[in-house]
């Protein structure tokens, strides 16, 4: 590969002792390292993980659109119908703290 030619390049500059031992290894290191965060810079990177997200995405509304029917046929309160309660609660705690707080004026 790519890296392994770099390495082999750059190693006849290092010296045959315990010191350069641990040169190779921090050029291994350090060769590997650009390779791999090169790889997140590639087009076919952007490509697989927009086409990851997608399926994840997709799973996602599959799962939630399963859970609906399963929730309504057992005659329970669907997500969306839970989360226009906790707007509509939200909303009632908010107008009671103005209530309140005008009271306390007047």
């Amino acid at each position: 590969t790519g890296a392994q030619k770099e390495v082999s390049s750059r190693i006849t500059k290092i010296p045959q002792n315990e010191e350069g031992l641990e040169a190779y290894k921090r050029v291994w290191i350090d060769i590997f390292e650009n390779n791999f965060t090169g790889l997140f810079d590639s087009k076919k990177f952007s490509e697989n993980y927009n086409s990851l997200i997608s399926t994840e995405l997709d799973l996602l509304k599959r799962w939630n659109a399963i859970t609906d029917v399963m929730l309504k046929s057992a005659n329970l309160p669907t997500k969306e119908e839970i989360e226009e309660i906790y707007e509509e609660l939200h909303n009632l705690k908010n107008r009671i703290s103005k209530l309140e707080s005008s009271k306390k004026k007047a």
